[in-house]
């Protein structure tokens, strides 16, 4: 009984994870999506900084350890990135990709998306945002207050 009671359990866990794990769009909430903008802009900035330690970094292992070959660099340039880009991924293969384009990626494999599709969403999310502070800015000029100096009025 307790046996079938578990089983029935673990079949529905099951198919939560598989939508979990196969659909992860889901989690792109509008919440999410308004400022998505802003994430792809930490992480651009953030691949930047990576490709340039990168470069620094790697001619800096093979001068001060010529022996060494690329699967040590490898590992060295993995422990390093752990602790400075928790987060992040970046290999050999990354460094011919633009900041711009290792920020799709990374985006497009975080909500299960085409890096072209999530590119179509950032751009969509920092126009939003754009016409939202447009309507701010209208509306805030609208409401001011008008004052004029009555100082320099001749009241005769």
């Amino acid at each position: 009984m307790l046996l079938n009671y578990l089983e029935i359990i673990e079949k529905e866990f099951a198919e939560y994870r598989k939508g979990v794990n196969l659909n992860r769009q889901v989690y792109l909430t509008p919440d999410r999506t308004e400022n998505l903008y802003l994430e792809y802009d930490d992480l651009r900035i953030k691949f930047k900084e990576i490709k340039k330690e990168f470069k620094l970094r790697r001619s800096a292992y093979f001068i001060t350890h010529p022996a060494k070959g690329d699967a040590d660099w490898d590992q060295h340039w993995e422990s390093y990135l752990e602790g400075a880009f928790p987060s992040l991924t970046f290999s050999q293969n990354d460094f011919e990709r633009t900041p711009s384009e290792l920020a799709y990626r990374y985006l497009a494999g975080q909500f299960d998306y085409h890096p072209d599709t999530m590119e179509r969403k950032v751009f969509e999310s920092r126009s939003i945002a754009k016409e939202r502070s447009k309507r701010s800015k209208a509306l805030h000029g609208n409401n001011e207050e008008k004052t004029t100096d009555i100082s320099s009025w001749d009241v005769g």
